[in-house]
C-alpha cells in the first residue's frame, strides 16, 4: 500500500475542513470510505488491468440501474474545502461507456442528494470519452455542480447512464484540491510517479529522480530518471541554486549565476530536452544588487531571497503578471532590519513568510516570520547553544511538515532542528530557540560522497511524509524517514537515526542554498 499525502487524516464525528487531498480508493478503501455499491456489478478488488497498483474496481452496468458507491459515515465533507473529484477510468476492450456523478448525503440511498440530479462525466473525461484499453483521468470540479444542501455530501456514487455497458475499470479516487492539470503538469494528480528535482549549481544542470514504488529493503526509494543540462542561456552559464514549482506546473530556477535570473521552464522541456531552453527569462533579479537563493510561491505571487552578505538584505515579491513574460519588471521589495543572508524560505498554513537568515548579524544566527504586505517581522527566533550544538547556525534550507512544525536546516551544524507548531504561534516576539526534535547527521553516520562535511542546506519534505536534506558540500542528498515517529505535535528532543535508504550521490552541488523540491507538490507546501 502506498503512502500518500492525506492518508494519514483521522477522521472524527464530523469531518474537519481540510486543505489536502482526501484518497478515497487507490489499492483499497482509504479514510474512513466503505463500499456502499448497490445492485451488483462492482469488484473493489480487480487484479488487471490497474492505474498505479493493484486492486483496481471493475465495474459492469445492468439495466437495473447500479452504481460504485463509496461511503463516510462518520462524517460529511464541505464541496468548498476541495476543487474537485478526480478518479481514472479505463474502458476496456471496449471504451465509450456512459458515467454519471451523483453526490449524496447521510450515506443512504434513500437520502436527498446533493445534486439535484446526476451529471454526465463525459465532459470531464481527459479526451472527451472513456477510452478502450487505456486510462484517462476525470476532473470534476465542484464549482461547476448545482450543489443543495449547503454543499456538502458524504457519499460518492459512479453510476451508469444508460443502463447496461461493458465492464469499466475504476481506480485511484480523491477529493482533490487541484482542479485538472493544465498541459504543464504532466505528472500533476496526487498518486502518479513521484519526482525529486535537484540543483547542480557547479554542474549547470538538474537532476531529476523517480521514486522506486516497491524498492528492495535497504535500496534506494528514487533513482536517476534523467539530467537536464541547462548550459548557456542569453550568453551566461545557468548555475541553478534553486528550484521552486509554480502553481500552474511550471519549474522555476533560480539562477545565482553572474546574470541573476529567474528561469520558467515547462516540465516538459526538463524532462525530454537534451539542452532545456527557458520560456520566461526574468532579470537580472533586484538589478543584481547581490545572491539569489530561494522562490518560494503563494497566492500567486512568487518571493525570492536577495542578499549581498551586507548591507542589502530583502525579499522580492513577483506578481502573477510579473512572470508572464521575460524581462525585468520591478518586484515589490521587502525590507527589514531582522533581514541578515536571507536564504531559506517557507510559508504557513496562515500565509505568513518563514525567512532562514544565514548569517543573523551580531553573531545570532535567526529564523523569522514576515507579513508579505507591510514587511514586517513580528517573530524571531535565536540561536542558543546546547551542548557542543548551536540550536541555529548558518541557518538554510525551510521545511514545513503536514502538522504545522516548521524544520530547519544548519549549514553549520551537522543538524536539523524542529519547532512545532505552538512554538510558531505562542506570541512571543523574541526568544531563544528550544527545539522539540533534532536530527543529528554528525559526518561519518552514514554512507555519504566523498568528503561529505554532514553540514545541511535545503530542505523538502517528500508525499509520504519523509523529510529530504540537501548536504551541498557533500553533493548528496538524503532521506530521513519520520513517519515511525509520533508526532502529536512531535517526538521530544533527541535525534533520529537515518531512514534504511542510501543517499542520492552527487544529487547537487554547493552552495544550494534551496535545494531540492517535488513534483507533485506535496501537500504540506502551503502556496
Amino acid at each position: 500500500m502506498r503512502l500518500l499525502a492525506g492518508i494519514a487524516l483521522l477522521f472524527a464525528a464530523a469531518t474537519p475542513a481540510l486543505s489536502q487531498d482526501v484518497p478515497i480508493y487507490t489499492d483499497g478503501l482509504l479514510n474512513g470510505f466503505q463500499n456502499f455499491s448497490y445492485n451488483g456489478g462492482s469488484n473493489f478488488n480487480n487484479a488487471m488491468p490497474f492505474h498505479d497498483g493493484a486492486p483496481s474496481i471493475a465495474f459492469t452496468g445492468n439495466s437495473s440501474f447500479n452504481a460504485v458507491s463509496f461511503a463516510h459515515p462518520s462524517g460529511t465533507f464541505a464541496s468548498g474545502n476541495y476543487a474537485s473529484l478526480r478518479f481514472f477510468v479505463n474502458g476496456g476492450a471496449s471504451g465509450g461507456q456512459q458515467i454519471a456523478l451523483l453526490l449524496q448525503t447521510n450515506s443512504s440511498i434513500a437520502s436527498t442528494p446533493v445534486l439535484a440530479a446526476p451529471v454526465a462525466l463525459d465532459g470531464y473525461i481527459a479526451g472527451g470519452a472513456v477510452p478502450a484499453n487505456a486510462w484517462a483521468q476525470v476532473d470534476v470540479p465542484f464549482s461547476a455542480l448545482a450543489f443543495n444542501n449547503d454543499g456538502s455530501f458524504d457519499r460518492v456514487d459512479i453510476q451508469t447512464a444508460t443502463g447496461a455497458q461493458p465492464v469499466l475499470y475504476i481506480d485511484d479516487v480523491l477529493l482533490s484540491t487541484s482542479t485538472a492539470g493544465t498541459q504543464n503538469s504532466i505528472f500533476a494528480d496526487g498518486f502518479d510517479t513521484e519526482l525529486l528535482f535537484a540543483p547542480q549549481y557547479g554542474g549547470d544542470s538538474i537532476n531529476i529522480y523517480q521514486r522506486v514504488l516497491h524498492p528492495a529493503p535497504g535500496a534506494a526509494d528514487f533513482n536517476l530518471l534523467h539530467t537536464a543540462p541547462l548550459g548557456t542561456v542569453a550568453g551566461n552559464v545557468v548555475m541553478p541554486n534553486a528550484v521552486a514549482f509554480a502553481p500552474d506546473g511550471n519549474l522555476w530556477v533560480v539562477d545565482s549565476g553572474n546574470a541573476k535570473r529567474l528561469l520558467r521552464y515547462t516540465q516538459q522541456t526538463i524532462l525530454t530536452g537534451a539542452t532545456p531552453t527557458p520560456d520566461v527569462i526574468i532579470g537580472p533579479v533586484g538589478g543584481g544588487a547581490g545572491d539569489i537563493f530561494e522562490m518560494a510561491f503563494f497566492g500567486g505571487f512568487a518571493y525570492v531571497s536577495q542578499s549581498d552578505f551586507g548591507a542589502t538584505n530583502r525579499i522580492l515579491k513577483y506578481s502573477p503578471a510579473n512572470l508572464g513574460a521575460s524581462g525585468n519588471p520591478a518586484p515589490t521589495l521587502l525590507t527589514n532590519v531582522n533581514l541578515a543572508t536571507p536564504a531559506g524560505l517557507a510559508f504557513d498554513v496562515q500565509g505568513r513568510l518563514w525567512i532562514s537568515n544565514y548569517n543573523g548579524g551580531n553573531g545570532n544566527n535567526t529564523v523569522v516570520r514576515m507579513n508579505t504586505s507591510s514587511g514586517a517581522v513580528d517573530k524571531i527566533f535565536t540561536n542558543a547553544a546546547v551542548g557542543a550544538r548551536n540550536t541555529l547556525n548558518n541557518t538554510e534550507g525551510l521545511a514545513f511538515d503536514q502538522y504545522g512544525s516548521l524544520w530547519v536546516g544548519n549549514n553549520g551544524e551537522p543538524t536539523i532542528t524542529a519547532f512545532a507548531d505552538w512554538q510558531l504561534n505562542d506570541g512571543v516576539a523574541s526568544e531563544a530557540a528550544d527545539p522539540v526534535s533534532q536530527i543529528d547527521a554528525a559526518p561519518g553516520t552514514f554512507a555519504v560522497a566523498p568528503g561529505h562535511t554532514g553540514f545541511v542546506g535545503g530542505l523538502a519534505f517528500d508525499r509520504s511524509g519523509n523529510l529530504w536534506a540537501n548536504y551541498e558540500n557533500g553533493n548528496s542528498v538524503l532521506e530521513y524517514s519520520l513517519t515511525s515517529f509520533p508526532r502529536t505535535p512531535l517526538p521530544g528532543v533527541g535525534s533520529y537515526a537515518t531512514a534504511a535508504r542510501p543517499p542520492l550521490l552527487n544529487a547537487t552541488t554547493d552552495p544550494g542554498f534551496g535545494g531540492v523540491a517535488f513534483w507533485p507538490v506535496p501537500s504540506t507546501i502551503h502556496r
